[in-house]
């Protein structure tokens, strides 16, 4: 099964560059969903994926932070 992608995209997300960590965008995923859920508990209402969701972004975070992280 091929991946079709945008060019920039797939170079962004695939590419390796020695010494260089790979691209991540934690934080704004973090900050995304966390809006999300605000915006649900506004309206009464609850996104239990995007709970679930937040929960393993903010563990993968911890374990990029425990390994070195970002430079």
């Amino acid at each position: 099964m091929q991946m079709l992608l945008h060019p920039h995209v797939k170079n962004t997300m695939m590419s390796k560059v020695d010494s260089q960590s790979p691209w991540s965008a934690l934080n704004l995923g973090i900050k995304d969903v966390q809006h999300g859920i605000s915006c649900a508990q506004g309206s009464d209402a609850r996104l239990k994926v995007a709970e679930v969701v937040l929960d393993n972004i903010v563990r993968a975070k911890g374990f990029s932070n425990a390994y070195g992280g970002r430079p």
